[in-house]
């Protein structure tokens, strides 16, 4: 095996090209079923089950009815249903961010070379560890 590099980039943010829903000009439907997906969760279930006990716990003390979080926490912030894009905040919070983890150089570890399969065991076992190092951090 040769010397790798890992790399950490911050991507757009586009669900249904995470979840091949939509299919980018570059990606080869052929291969498509070989993807592994770790966690496909809806961006609306994630919010719920980060943030309903406390928006719950926040309604509760709030005496005013104008001061409480009505629907979901996702729309209360981005005023919108949940979607499968990024939403931006008038603060500039977005509503998700994607982090991309790579091993290597798609040249010297991509599909079909000899390292293949070791980075992608490398990247599994990462994504399996990635909870209890980055508890502060919800993958969905």
């Amino acid at each position: 095996m040769k010397e790798k590099r890992i790399s950490f980039g911050q991507g757009k943010g586009s669900l249904t090209h995470n979840n091949r829903e939509f299919m980018a000009d570059n990606v080869d439907p052929l291969r498509t079923p070989q993807n592994i997906t770790f966690v496909r969760q809806p961006i609306g279930e994630a919010y719920d089950q980060l943030f309903a006990e406390s928006t719950q716990r926040y309604n509760a003390k709030q005496k005013r009815n104008d001061r409480k979080v009505h629907g979901s926490y996702y729309e209360h912030l981005f005023g919108v249903k949940p979607c499968n894009t990024v939403r931006t905040a008038a603060d500039k919070r977005k509503s998700f961010y994607e982090d991309v983890v790579q091993i290597g150089k798609i040249e010297d570890s991509g599909y079909g070379t000899e390292d293949f399969q070791l980075v992608a065991d490398c990247l599994k076992e990462y994504n399996r560890r990635f909870p209890e190092s980055q508890p502060q951090l919800l993958r969905f």
